[in-house]
């Protein structure tokens, strides 16, 4: 008995579409397999685009905290040489202000490597300001070099060292 011969063309022509089916099923799972691999490339670079993104927008945000806070630094030196007591009160909120955010800012994970001592140092005058801006407003025409006095020394300093740190982001933010 010949096996052939139970055999029809339509049970050929069955068994050629079932062998294309599991040839076109391997090459649909191979191709489901390479877009998987594609698409998770892609959120992994989407992925760091965002982390530089917001490291960059942190760094810019930062840079502007510590300009505001070189210039009120400024306007505190300017009030304590005139004696003027509003615009020290003043300038004093905008610096106690600027270096809580700028104290923010820095210990983001996105930021730019920032000094702990300067962050320490951001945290401490910031209150400090507070407590001058305080005083200051408590007194009936008080001089201001007495209460801003213990502050100059500080600000000049972080007005030093926030300038070179300005300095150099800008030149990191330039070559990006």
């Amino acid at each position: 008995m010949n096996l052939m011969d139970g055999i029809t063309w339509l049970d050929w022509a069955m068994a050629v579409l079932t062998v294309l089916g599991f040839v076109g099923t391997g090459y649909g799972l191979y191709r489901a397999w390479k877009q998987a691999q594609e698409a998770t490339t892609a959120a992994e670079a989407a992925q760091t685009a965002i982390t530089a993104t917001r490291a960059r927008l942190v760094t810019v945000d930062l840079m502007n905290e510590f300009a505001t806070v070189r210039q009120a630094a400024a306007h505190v030196e300017s009030a304590t040489e005139t004696d003027n007591v509003e615009v020290a009160k003043f300038a004093l909120v905008q610096l106690a202000d600027a270096m809580r955010r700028g104290v923010t800012l820095a210990r983001d994970q996105g930021s730019p490597s920032v000094d702990a001592k300067l962050i320490e140092v951001l945290d401490k005058t910031s209150k400090l300001a507070s407590t001058v801006k305080a005083d200051l407003a408590k007194r009936k025409a008080p001089k201001v070099r007495t209460y801003t006095g213990v502050l100059l020394p500080t600000l000049t300093e972080l007005s030093h060292s926030l300038l070179d740190i300005e300095t150099a982001q800008k030149y990191v933010l330039t070559e990006e």
